[in-house]
């Protein structure tokens, strides 16, 4: 009953921040747009590279484990991203991971990828300063021109039973 509870509470939380992740995200794609409609950039975010060599990843999986495909379908959906877009010369870019979460460490074991950094992860977030380090780290990295393009890659929650793996262009 009590891991009855704290599931429900956690369900309420995601829940009710995903009305206003949405929005955000549909803004962002719309400010895109709109800088690229007139050619001028207005913030290096909003800037196309011309030539891309490195792509970073924030990596977010789960701090244990016994929760089924979780994790491994995230990872194989980042591994399946990778390959189906490669570079001009056929071959997949370089690719380092920025972890959040224990489990993610896996995508050395498996694949070899190189990792930027290991973040420690609350099974809750409960405020922005949980994720601020992530966030400053990818942000300096991709204006300083160590990645040309930044990912997220995560479990979006459809029910208890089922979590679809989401990639999305960050930067």
């Amino acid at each position: 009953m009590v891991s009855a509870v704290k599931m429900r509470k956690a369900v309420e939380a995601v829940l009710k921040t995903r009305t206003y992740a949405n929005l955000s995200w549909a803004t962002i794609l719309n400010l895109t747009k709109a800088v690229s409609q007139d050619g001028e950039v207005l913030h290096p975010f909003f800037e196309t590279r011309k030539e891309m060599k490195k792509v970073g990843i924030i990596l977010v999986t789960s701090n244990r484990g016994l929760c089924g495909g979780f994790n491994a379908a995230l990872m194989k959906k980042v591994r399946e991203s990778i390959v189906k877009h490669p570079g001009a010369d056929g071959q997949p870019y370089e690719t380092e991971f920025i972890l959040l979460g224990k489990k993610g460490a896996a995508i050395y074991q498996y694949f070899k990828y190189n990792i930027a950094a290991d973040f420690p992860k609350e099974d809750l977030a409960e405020s922005i300063k949980d994720v601020l380090p992530v966030a400053k780290m990818a942000r300096e990295d991709f204006l300083a021109g160590k990645y040309d393009k930044v990912f997220v890659a995560y479990a979006d929650y459809v029910s208890a039973i089922k979590q679809k793996p989401q990639e999305n262009l960050l930067i």
